[in-house]
């Protein structure tokens, strides 16, 4: 009779017991880090201390280094100054030495792909202020012509000496894409002006016996 009523007993798990239930766990949605550091299309830079300057804003600047196209890296930073004081949208004077930082859009050597060099710069901060210009473009000097209608020989890099002076301008407001742009007179891959840089370094002799430029081709 006893064993009977053991035998009826219902098994039991002692190890679920052991385990009080709980809830499922949860677990954050995924997010993409990337994305809160990538601005929304259109955004312009953020201006660093809040302070701004109006559309057409005029920078001049003075290099404290020299530049040449010939050892220019794309998007190097180039250090310089103002030369003359200017004023903020708020009201506020930087004065002349407030600290500029220029960028170089973009640096080909002569002879590389044209015969002279070419070297694009932009103003990207004054002070601690985040800024967008207009990009100014300087050409070396060109090589002379044995004819009129002969290509030139090789020119110089273009490049100008620490001290020089240059003018920037704040671009206007930016527009939609879909906005026809208002014409400033300025056309796309225009020059600024001649700048004398440096003679391009020569390599060795080609089989004319004229020397080449540029770096050395290995031989095999």
């Amino acid at each position: 009779m006893l064993a009977q009523q053991y035998s009826n007993a219902s098994a039991t798990d002692s190890a679920a017991q052991a385990s009080p239930t709980t809830a499922p766990k949860v677990l954050p949605a995924a997010t993409d880090a990337s994305a809160p550091a990538s601005p929304a299309l259109g955004a312009m830079p953020s201006l660093g201390n809040g302070m701004s300057f109006p559309a057409g804003t005029s920078f001049h600047v003075k290099l404290l280094k020299p530049v040449d196209s010939g050892s220019l890296k794309n998007g190097q930073d180039v250090p310089a100054k103002l030369s003359m004081m200017v004023r903020a949208k708020n009201g506020t004077a930087l004065a002349a030495g407030t600290p500029v930082m220029l960028n170089v859009v973009g640096t080909v050597p002569a002879g590389k792909i044209n015969a002279v060099g070419e070297l694009s710069l932009t103003v990207v901060r004054v002070g601690k202020t985040d800024v967008v210009t207009e990009t100014k473009t300087f050409r070396g000097k060109p090589g002379s012509r044995e004819v009129g209608d002969a290509n030139p020989a090789l020119g110089t890099n273009a490049g100008m000496p620490a001290g020089a002076e240059l003018t920037f301008r704040t671009a206007g407001t930016a527009v939609a894409a879909n906005e026809k742009p208002s014409a400033n007179g300025v056309t796309p891959g225009s020059v600024d002006g001649v700048a004398v840089g440096s003679q391009p370094a020569t390599g060795p002799k080609s089989n004319s016996g004229q020397p080449t430029y540029g770096a050395p081709t290995e031989q095999h």
